[in-house]
């Protein structure tokens, strides 16, 4: 899955760049067959975030959704890009992966309520903290409806590591993976000094399953004397369009996962199994274990929890849960229950549940 930012904003027709794109990587005979997500117009500006895709690999899931001010107010669309979200499931795995694609406001220009501080965050830095803080809340809703806690926030932010944006992100439990895998990494270079712009942000649950995250040097370290750009009243001779160095003045950033998240492989117990239990009974066990698979840093027992819940009132509450020699043990308390219906929720971590119906009598 790749994130574009700074593509044409259907000046040619309904997503004409994007199609212009991918038929000339398919008629390339790339490895793998190339498909976008079909969005039409993004914002007004002459410029869009976009998604293209190995479809040969993975399927988009259900419906894009574009975050802009109609959604919240604090992501100003009149200066940041419409972010864009979309589901992607691998094609031979039963997981989902929301990645949010995005473009802040840059520092090259002022903004009336965020002027240039001089706190080293440039122009807009206010502008870009409000649009962090709402992104971040708009994932949490689930704009694309996947029901998936794994979440990705990529792009273009317009803000180094230890800016406000950034820290807003970060504070909203989103891991910085470059920072994880290659601390002190760069991709954009702006008078003799380097930094980071653009980042991959894993949500709790995806970060379990992120194994890489590297910065593909091949834009940011073109020497200015081969820019295009006169500035500085340089020669035009200096210029060869026939050799280009690079693709852009921003390098890639390239993310890896491994999708085997951790699953129930067996429960054991009366509640287990649909079971109606007498109410005289003081406990009922709960056991289960858990397959675990690419995980990178996953601490059996850390948090597993259950959940109790009435189906009549509502009313719920947790159980303790011990881990020990591969085994996740909690005890129900059944005679505090009334007779009726419940479900028990069985939660690893806050990244996967399992649901357990079962009847007090």
């Amino acid at each position: 899955v790749v994130g574009l930012v700074e593509i044409e904003n259907d000046i040619a027709g309904p997503d004409a760049a994007l199609i212009d794109l991918v038929d000339a990587m398919n008629a390339r005979a790339m490895i793998g067959t190339w498909a976008y997500v079909a969005t039409g117009q993004l914002g007004t500006d002459a410029i869009k975030v976009a998604f293209i895709y190995r479809s040969d690999l993975v399927s988009t899931v259900g419906n894009f959704a574009v975050l802009d001010s109609s959604v919240d107010p604090d992501f100003d669309t009149s200066r940041n890009r419409p972010a864009l979200a979309q589901t992607f499931s691998p094609i031979d795995k039963d997981e989902a992966v929301t990645v949010i694609v995005n473009h802040f406001k840059s520092k090259g220009s002022a903004c009336s309520e965020a002027p240039n501080q001089n706190d080293g965050q440039g122009n807009c830095a206010g502008v870009r903290t409000k649009a962090a803080e709402a992104l971040t809340r708009w994932a949490a809703t689930d704009p694309t409806g996947s029901g998936d806690p794994d979440y990705l926030l990529i792009g273009d932010f317009n803000a180094y590591a230890r800016e406000d944006a950034i820290r807003a992100i970060e504070d909203a439990d989103y891991t910085n993976l470059e920072e994880v895998f290659e601390p002190g990494g760069y991709g954009y270079t702006f008078s003799g000094q380097r930094g980071t712009l653009d980042y991959g942000f894993a949500s709790h649950c995806l970060n379990q399953q992120a194994v890489g995250a590297a910065t593909c040097h091949i834009n940011a370290d073109e020497p200015t004397i081969l820019d295009y750009n006169l500035d500085n009243g340089r020669d035009s001779e200096l210029f060869d369009g026939t050799t280009p160095f690079r693709t852009s003045d921003h390098d890639p950033l390239l993310m890896s996962f491994n999708l085997d998240s951790p699953e129930f492989k067996r429960f054991y117990g009366p509640l287990t199994k649909n079971r109606a239990i007498n109410r005289y009974r003081f406990f009922a066990p709960i056991h289960f274990t858990v397959k675990e698979e690419g995980r990178r840093s996953h601490r059996p027992g850390a948090d597993a929890q259950i959940l109790v819940t009435e189906a009549a009132s509502g009313e719920s509450f947790n159980l303790n849960v011990r881990y020990r020699h591969g085994l996740y043990t909690a005890f129900v308390p059944v005679y505090w229950l009334n007779r009726g219906d419940y479900q028990a929720t069985v939660t690893l971590d806050g990244c996967v549940s399992e649901t357990l119906p079962f009847s007090v009598r």
